[in-house]
């Protein structure tokens, strides 16, 4: 799912930079598709790290 959000908001990115340097759109427009971009990475790898956080967790429960 998040990965479906990522694909989606790189899309949007690459959509605002071509809007952008054709003139078509303000440079703040094509900033705020880059922190979008950004922001879903970051959740991304913030769900990534929480999973390996838990088998972690799991691991230790059973080593005890």
């Amino acid at each position: 799912m998040l990965s479906e959000a990522e694909e989606a908001a790189n899309r949007s990115l690459s959509l605002a930079e071509a809007r952008y340097r054709a003139g078509a759109d303000s440079l703040l427009s094509f900033i705020d598709s880059q922190r979008t971009a950004l922001d879903t990475a970051d959740q991304a790898v913030s769900a990534q790290l929480a999973a390996r956080r838990a088998r972690v967790d799991v691991h230790r429960a059973l080593a005890q």
